[in-house]
């Protein structure tokens, strides 16, 4: 650790390069252990790795400690990379079992860091991670974390809430469930938050120096997410987290008066970004993909070494080949029915039977005597049989890229046992106070309501039921009218949701089935009122409106 520290004294601009402790239960122990580390899992050949330092070097992030507790087999691939001598690398193995054992470990050594830049070596991005640093040093943040749509078949999701740049609210969910009461809190607590619900996990980001003594306070912290989840609990000195987003090549950082160069600079990186973090089979299996497609590099730049040679990659036919399999002539490559398309070979490869390969990653030392389509085969494996949509590891050993274990389920309850109705209708009474104040903004009413049916995944009809209820729930046996001019405040909410007869109708009849079992004089009068309010603000049409009223009036609904 005392070269760490010297190293960190030494230099800036510094990313702590995690190669252990991924989140990955989802990719078989067996596969980890063939390769030693997940770092080194062959994409399109070229060990991962390399793709994570070749996007570090391009941004001038050279100087990079690699840290985890077994990290002997990483250390020895990068040394031997040509890359090696144009970085500055330092590798500190901790005797931990999380990145907090990492960071206290540097805490208890007195790293005197300014700003660090954490990556795990599962989640690349070539999002220019300077930016992020600029942006973390021009704010009052603990932390800055770099964040992406998450673009993966785990069950396991990471849940924000955000206000503006920073961020309120964070959760891990499992198998779909969230805790409802965590996000009602918030709601209170905050005006206005956006949610998402579908962001990569809290794994890139700079930190500032005042996290390590952070971690070592709180010995149960293993990850940054601990150190989030923790912070947004029990904040007494009132840490900011903030975020960087890149979606759908747009950047967001909400308050338009903050933006300047660095951030416009963010948002032009963002709209060329690509990000994958590899967590399941099928993250790994795509990122080989869009390697193989050139969505975000070009891999006839990246060179293997094979038997102690150097080997480029040639491309021939929309293929790559570290070198042209044994007997594999132009004549077979123009052959009318393709025997390989889309397709990355390694060296020393044997094919027999006229081989048909489509769309396949296949490693170097391998013979092939059967079809193979969308799969991924590393070193040194025969393979027989005819496969569609595997990855072979080892002799034998063959699993499917979309496979899925059950996730753990979550040991706490998570869910409360409200409904979008309790939820809904609680919220809009407890609006109905701040409508007697005139506290409150229709538009920020309406942006909760539209979060809670994102939340609940509530339909048109399930709002138009519970707005129902919260109607009637309001009403005053004193003052009728005076109740269904405060709830014509909350009309807006049903803009787009009542936009057809039957919708409207749906509405009345949701309105009387709760107080059927009224006064028939009352009854009537709450009906006639609030269908007469909603024909006037122009929420049900006059059709809708007295055909209704009329079935009341007669007593024949």
């Amino acid at each position: 650790m005392d070269n760490t520290k010297n190293y960190v004294r030494q230099n800036n601009n510094i990313v702590l390069l995690v190669c252990d402790f991924y989140e990955t239960k989802q990719i078989p122990t067996e596969m980890t252990c063939k390769k030693e580390n997940l770092a080194l899992f062959p994409v399109a050949n070229i060990p991962l790795i390399e793709y994570i330092l070749k996007s570090l070097h391009d941004q001038r992030l050279n100087n990079v400690i690699v840290t985890g507790k077994n990290i002997k087999a990483v250390e020895k691939h990068v040394k031997s990379l040509e890359m090696s001598t144009k970085m500055n690398f330092a590798f500190m193995e901790v005797d931990g079992a999380s990145l907090g054992d990492v960071l206290r470990g540097m805490s208890d050594s007195d790293c005197d860091i300014s700003d660090l830049l954490i990556l795990y070596a599962n989640h690349y991005t070539n999002f220019n991670l300077n930016l992020l640093f600029e942006k973390h040093r021009q704010s009052d943040f603990l932390m800055t974390l770099f964040l992406h749509q998450a673009n993966s078949n785990s069950k396991i999701n990471h849940f924000y809430g955000t206000r503006r740049d920073e961020i309120i609210f964070y959760e891990k969910c499992i198998n779909g469930k969230y805790n409802t009461g965590h996000i009602k809190d918030t709601l209170e607590t905050y005006s206005t938050v956006d949610f998402q619900f579908n962001l990569s996990s809290p794994t890139i980001g700079v930190i500032s120096s005042d996290v390590l003594s952070i971690f070592a306070e709180n010995f149960d912290y293993t990850s940054l997410g601990d150190l989030l989840e923790g912070l947004l609990a029990f904040n007494p000195f009132n840490h900011k987290i903030g975020f960087v987003r890149s979606c759908n090549g747009d950047l967001l950082h909400e308050d338009s008066s903050s933006i300047n160069d660095a951030l416009m600079r963010i948002s032009f990186e963002a709209k060329f970004g690509y990000s994958r973090e590899i967590i399941t089979l099928y993250d790994y299996y795509k990122f080989n993909e869009d390697v193989r497609g050139g969505k975000f590099e070009d891999i006839s730049k990246f060179k293997l070494r094979i038997a102690g040679e150097t080997k480029g990659m040639t491309h021939c036919e929309g293929n790559y080949f570290y070198d042209v399999p044994d007997g594999y002539t132009n004549e077979l490559l123009n052959y009318t029915e393709t025997k390989v398309q889309n397709t990355v070979l390694g060296s020393n490869n044997r094919f027999k039977d006229n081989f048909r390969l489509n769309n396949c990653f296949v490693g170097s030392g391998c013979t092939i005597s059967g079809n193979i389509s969308k799969c991924i085969v590393w070193d040194d494996i025969d393979l027989s049989q005819d496969l569609n949509g595997y990855i072979v590891f080892s002799e034998n050993k063959k699993i499917s890229f979309d496979h899925l274990e059950i996730e753990i389920e979550i040991e706490e309850q998570v869910r409360a046992t409200s409904t979008f109705f309790d939820d809904l209708v609680g919220y809009l009474k407890e609006c109905l106070e701040e409508v007697y104040l005139e506290r409150v903004e229709i538009e920020e009413v309406i942006k909760q309501v539209n979060m809670l049916r994102i939340i609940w995944n509530a339909s048109d009809l399930d709002l138009i039921e519970a707005f129902a209820v919260f109607l009637t729930d309001i009403v005053s046996p004193e003052d009728v009218e005076d109740s269904a001019i405060s709830a014509s405040f909350f009309f807006p909410i049903l803009e787009g949701s009542v936009n057809t007869p039957e919708k409207q109708e749906e509405l009345l009849v949701h309105i009387y089935n709760q107080i059927r079992d009224k006064d028939p004089e009352f009854r009537k009068k709450v009906f006639c009122i609030y269908g007469y309010q909603l024909f006037e603000d122009g929420v049900i049409s006059r059709p809708v409106f007295k055909e209704y009223n009329m079935l009341v009036k007669k007593g024949l609904l």
